[in-house]
């Protein structure tokens, strides 16, 4: 079936997936939609995950090179937006680390490491309110999180809130025995 569409100020017939000027006769090519790359394979990607996990400890500088590279072939990567958010973090890059953390988020809204990892970095630029709200939400998908609870329990002492930091340490020594 043939359908018309518009667009701008005129028309396209389209027919299927096929687009055509309906005045020239011509094929349209889709450029205005948007490119989506095609994902790469498995087994490619846990391959290489599972390298720059191997050498985050010795060759930190190399596993990010290697989650840059799966992030590319497969931009939705929660895991290595969180851990390449970790090694950027550790070498001071805050902004860099937020991105990641913010992309693993997108790609995985319930992600508690996530969550937390953006916590602590937004702590560490003294963005109190901010990371109060990233903990919170990180120990809404896991109220397990010792290092939360006890990261909230420092950040409402410093805003004089007694009684919710209490709350806090208590769990944090709760879970952490």
């Amino acid at each position: 079936s043939v359908t018309l569409e518009p667009v701008g100020q005129g028309v396209v017939l389209r027919e299927g997936k096929v687009r055509v000027d309906p005045g020239s006769g011509q094929v349209l090519l889709g450029l205005d939609e948007p490119f989506a790359p095609a994902p790469a394979p498995t087994a490619e990607i846990d391959a290489l995950f599972s390298e720059a996990q191997r050498l985050e400890d010795r060759a930190p500088a190399r596993a990010r090179v290697l989650y840059a590279e799966l992030l590319s072939r497969s931009p939705g990567h929660a895991d290595a937006h969180v851990n390449l958010g970790r090694l950027l973090h550790e070498e001071g890059r805050l902004a860099e680390a937020q991105t990641h953390y913010r992309a693993a988020l997108a790609a995985r809204p319930g992600d508690a490491t996530a969550a937390y990892n953006l916590a602590v970095a937004l702590g560490d630029q003294g963005r109190t309110a901010d990371a109060v709200h990233w903990y919170e939400t990180a120990l809404r998908t896991d109220p397990g999180l010792a290092e939360a609870h006890y990261n909230l329990a420092c950040l409402h002492e410093r805003r004089g809130q007694p009684v919710l930091a209490l709350r806090h340490l208590k769990e944090y020594r709760r879970l952490a025995g």
